[in-house]
Order: structure tokens, then C-alpha cells, then sequence
């Protein structure tokens, strides 16, 4: 996908249309928006576009716009300026490639939200675990007793939906590329809804792994900080950016 099938599709306009004051004030901006583009300042391209798409919505305008954003990783705002174009252009010869790259789009932001949901959850079990461990600190000393080997049982659950991920992944990847590989869009609907099925099928046995992995390690580590607190020893747990810690002193 290329930024020069705006220039084509912008020059090709009616001459009627041209003598249009508010459509020659949109390939003025158009023309500095492919400008800055060129030069890698995407965030310029991207606000000149959207001026333009305010005086011109013209499709070529939606999919550099999403270009644009993509180069700023802004994949929710590209994924929506593409479904614009595509409903501006029913009919236009890439329409199969920029659906495939909607359905790559929705994946990678569903994988997004998931990183940001387990980003919440350590941050959430990292303030739960060290205001237990400061309790069993401060708690008067208890029995011996063993480990419980619950959350751990729980924490190697979790490889069951990572193996499930890791298959509906591989098919997701497989329907995009048959997507690419269609001659026409009718033949690359089905593929393309494959996709769309198997991106969200995976992406949510995924966050269900981690969320098993998250809690049963946490939950067995802060078992461990309390045998060893009771005991008289002092132990914290510590949950950080895709690791945890269990500190402590005998």
C-alpha cells in the first residue's frame, strides 16, 4: 500500500469539483500532508489530512490518514480511517489488501488491551501482595504449617489456553495470509472473517493464561512470604513488568 494512490485518485476528481474552492484547499493540504509524510514527520501528515478530510472526506484522504497513524502507532485511529476508506470505496481495487490490514489492525489492538489489562492486574496483585506481606509481618507468628500447593496447580493451569492461543494464533495467521493470497474480494471474505474469528479467539485465550499465570504465582508467592514471616523470618513479594520477586531475610 502505497502513499502515491491518494495522488492518483485525488487527480482523477471532475473538473466541476476542482473549481471547487473547499476541494483545491483539500489537495493543497493533501500535497504538504504527503510532504510531511515523506520526511517522517507523520504527525504533521496526519493533522493536514484530517483538515482535508474536513473540507474533501475523500477516500484516497481516509487511507493515508491511516497510513499516518500507523506510523504514530496509533492502531485504533488507522484501523478507523481504513474502514472509512473501504466504505467510501466499495469498489476499489485494494479493497481486499486494506481489509486484510484492518483484520491485522484489530489483533494487534485487541493484543494491545491486553498487555495494558495485564500491566492493571501486576500493578493491582504487586499493592495486594505487599500490603499482605506488611500483615504477616505485623500479625502475631503462626503455626507451622506446609505450602499450599493450590495456586501453583492453578499457575500451570494456565499453559492449557497458552497451548489453545498458540493454535487459534497459528490458523489466524494462516486466514490472513489465504486473505492476501485471494484473486478477488469475494473469494477473500470468507478468509478474511476466519481471521477476524481466530485473532479473537487467540487473543483471548491468551489474557486467560496470563491471568492464571499472574494469579497462582502471586498467590503461591504470598503463601511462601507468610510461611517464612511466621516463622520469624521477614519476606516480601515484589511484582514488577513481567517478573516477580520473593525478597527476605532468616
Amino acid at each position: 500500500m502505497a502513499v502515491g494512490l491518494a495522488v492518483a485518485a485525488l487527480g482523477s476528481a471532475p473538473a466541476r469539483a476542482q473549481e471547487d474552492a473547499s476541494l483545491d484547499q483539500a489537495v493543497v493540504l493533501f500535497q504538504r500532508a504527503e510532504q510531511r509524510f515523506r520526511q517522517g514527520d507523520y504527525e504533521t501528515a496526519a493533522t493536514l489530512l484530517r483538515e482535508a478530510i474536513a473540507l474533501e472526506p475523500a477516500p484516497p484522504l481516509y487511507f493515508n490518514l491511516g497510513r499516518a497513524l500507523e506510523e504514530l502507532g496509533d492502531l485504533r485511529g488507522a484501523r478507523e480511517a481504513y474502514e472509512s476508506f473501504l466504505e467510501l470505496a466499495p469498489e476499489h481495487p485494494e479493497r481486499a489488501t486494506v481489509e486484510a490490514r484492518v483484520v491485522e489492525l484489530t489483533a494487534a489492538e485487541a493484543r494491545a488491551d491486553a498487555e495494558a489489562a495485564r500491566a492493571r492486574e501486576e500493578a493491582e496483585a504487586r499493592a495486594a501482595a505487599e500490603a499482605e506481606a506488611e500483615a504477616a509481618r505485623e500479625a502475631p507468628p503462626l503455626a507451622p504449617r506446609s505450602p499450599d500447593a493450590a495456586p501453583w496447580i492453578l499457575a500451570g493451569a494456565a499453559l492449557v489456553p497458552l497451548g489453545v492461543g498458540v493454535v487459534f494464533g497459528v490458523l489466524f495467521e494462516d486466514a490472513v495470509a489465504a486473505a492476501r493470497a485471494a484473486p478477488s474480494q469475494a473469494d477473500a471474505g470468507p478468509f478474511v472473517a476466519d481471521a477476524e474469528l481466530f485473532g479473537g479467539l487467540a487473543t483471548a485465550s491468551f489474557v486467560l493464561s496470563g491471568v492464571l499465570a499472574v494469579a497462582g504465582t502471586v498467590r503461591g508467592l504470598i503463601d511462601l512470604a507468610t510461611l517464612s514471616a511466621g516463622d520469624g523470618g521477614q519476606a516480601s513479594v515484589r511484582v514488577g513488568p513481567g517478573r516477580l520477586v520473593l525478597e527476605g531475610a532468616f
